[in-house]
């Protein structure tokens, strides 16, 4: 009998152990403990008031109860509190841990608005972040996004921040648009302002009085970073104006665009490193200069040695290395790209007084027009003006293009010219071949073309002159005048083809077409009239007068 009942109690107390149960079912589920099988019946579990619930001694985590009131659902403990079951989720704001609103002002993150105790003063507000508009206790119509957007936002209203920290301390500012991390960010009373990028206007207010710091667009990383009190700038591109504090009416448009302007005002920079260098000193000038293209005006990499003013620069690296030059005038890739303190120049087209560094007074219209000009570091005024494809363009070592007072008009007029000074070529090719003549007067195509060192001679008509190298103070007025002279001087041709074959005949004097026609190097000869003295080829000293 005693083992009987010690079989039946080991039997019990194995099922005890290791069984599970199962209500419904003769064949629980092997993972659980306990299945309740029904298709007909539910499962009741403890139904109570949130006061019972909240009543529990010491409750398991993982407790399990149904709320009968308030927020009614199913509740567990955590561990800490009570957490619903909901199988549709928070239904609105509210039912967040972290979200309330007030006053039609919605607010959800840890802190978020939470000096809004529904102030009537704030209303129509939107906060979205730790700490985004916690501060504040009126403005109205905010939106902040980030971690402490508009962080101290007292009575501001109508702000946009987006952002970690963007416009953090503003208090009063209103209108104002921030968006990039810390945006905006010391911006108290401000308003106005549009700041997108990381860190943009970051300093700006900063010890800013009455119309100081206002109505300022930064758009670009760290673009106006210093600023703080100028106003009415504009500033597009990566760091663009960012070491700018006090200039004011400033536009740069491009990454590094007057990166270290700091008080000066009236700057327009367009493009890559326009006016990158700009002068930093810190009490300021209108500077009126405009740089647009790549690196134009950008200037000496020492700021403060970039002063100059007026300085109008349009075209790749135009006027890159300016300094104190002031007053000129480049458009075209490369125009005076070399350019230090010359003033007063005007070049438009490409290369146009490319090399220019000092000289002053120049004018070079057209592609590579004076592209040589002297290098030299001393300068002196020009007035030299060149008007066509390569006029002017001297020597292919800059140093040795000294001369002045040359006007150079059409297609490789005085192209050649090195220190000639006071000649004038109109022409295709007028002069073309110039180094160091002067006062010469060449009007027409290929007039005095090969002339090097001839001086004060006079040359009108389609080439007139044309062979003339070294010959001094001859006047050829007419087609082909003269055209064959290399060596003669004191010649007078006026006529076609007047002196046509003279070349080293001197004080000739031929009016009438073809007059001394076939003359080489005959002298002292004068003939009148169509074809006079035609084939006197070597003599000297006839006269003659008439057809």
């Amino acid at each position: 009998m005693k083992t009987i009942i010690y079989i039946i109690g080991l039997v019990l107390t194995y099922q005890t152990v290791s069984s599970q149960v199962g209500i419904g079912t003769t064949t629980p589920d092997g993972s659980a403990m306990l299945e309740v099988k029904s298709t007909q019946k539910g499962m009741l579990i403890p139904r109570m008031t949130e006061a019972q619930r909240n009543a529990i001694a010491s409750p398991a985590t993982g407790l399990l109860i149904y709320q009968t009131d308030g927020t009614q659902g199913f509740y567990y403990y955590d561990g800490i509190s009570w957490t619903g079951l909901s199988g549709t989720g928070a239904q609105k704001i509210d039912d967040l841990s972290d979200g309330h609103t007030n006053n039609e002002s919605v607010y959800l993150g840890n802190h978020a608005g939470q000096m809004d105790n529904n102030n009537t003063l704030n209303y129509f507000n939107t906060g979205v972040g730790t700490d985004v508009l916690s501060s504040g206790t009126g403005g109205s119509a905010n939106s902040g996004f980030g971690y402490r957007a508009l962080y101290t936002n007292a009575s501001g209203s109508n702000n946009t921040a987006l952002g970690n920290q963007a416009l953090y301390y503003n208090e009063t500012g209103s209108n104002n648009t921030a968006i990039g991390n810390q945006a905006l960010a010391y911006n108290t009373s401000l308003s106005g302002l549009v700041a997108i990028g990381n860190f943009a206007l970051y300093k700006n207010g900063i010890g800013a009085t009455g119309t100081e710091g206002l109505y300022n667009t930064a758009i670009g990383t760290e673009a106006m970073y210093e600023n703080t009190k100028g106003n009415h700038n504009t500033a597009l591109g990566f760091y663009a104006l960012h070491q700018n504090i006090t200039g004011y009416g400033n536009t740069a448009l491009g990454s590094y665009s007057l990166y270290t302007n700091t008080a000066n005002s009236g700057s327009t920079a367009i493009g890559y490193k326009a006016m990158e260098n700009a002068d930093n000193n810190t009490s300021g000038y209108i500077t009126s200069n405009t740089a647009i293209g790549y690196q134009s005006l950008q200037g000496s990499s020492t700021p403060s040695n970039n002063t100059g003013t007026g300085n109008t620069a349009v075209g790749y690296i135009t006027m890159a290395t300016n300094t104190s030059g002031q007053k000129n005038t480049a458009t075209g890739s490369g125009a005076l790209s070399a350019n230090t303190i010359g003033s007063y120049n005007t070049a438009i087209g490409y290369g146009s007084l490319y090399t220019n560094k000092a000289n002053s007074g120049s004018t070079a219209v057209g592609y590579n027009a004076m592209a040589n000009a002297n290098n030299t570091t001393t300068g002196i005024i020009t007035y030299n003006t060149a008007v066509g494809y390569e006029s002017l363009m001297g020597s292919a070592t800059p140093a040795d293009n000294t001369g002045y007072g040359n006007t150079a008009i059409g297609y490789q007029t005085l192209t050649a010219n090195t220190s000639g000074f006071d000649n004038v070529a109109i022409g295709q090719a007028a002069l073309y071949s110039n180094t160091t003549g002067q006062y010469n007067n060449a009007v027409g195509y290929q007039s005095l073309l090969n002339n090097t060192t001839g001086v004060q001679n006079v040359a009108n008509g389609a080439d007139a002159l044309k062979a003339n190298i070294a010959g001094n103070y001859n006047t050829a007025t007419g087609y082909s005048a003269l055209t064959s002279n290399n060596h003669g001087s004191e010649n007078t041709a006026n006529g076609n083809a007047a002196l046509f074959t003279n070349s080293t005949g001197n004080n000739n004097t031929a009016v009438g077409s073809s007059a001394l026609a076939l003359n080489e190097t005959g002298s002292d000869n004068t003939a009148l009239g169509y074809q006079a003295l035609y084939s006197g080829a070597g003599y000297s000293g006839l006269v003659a007068i008439g057809s």
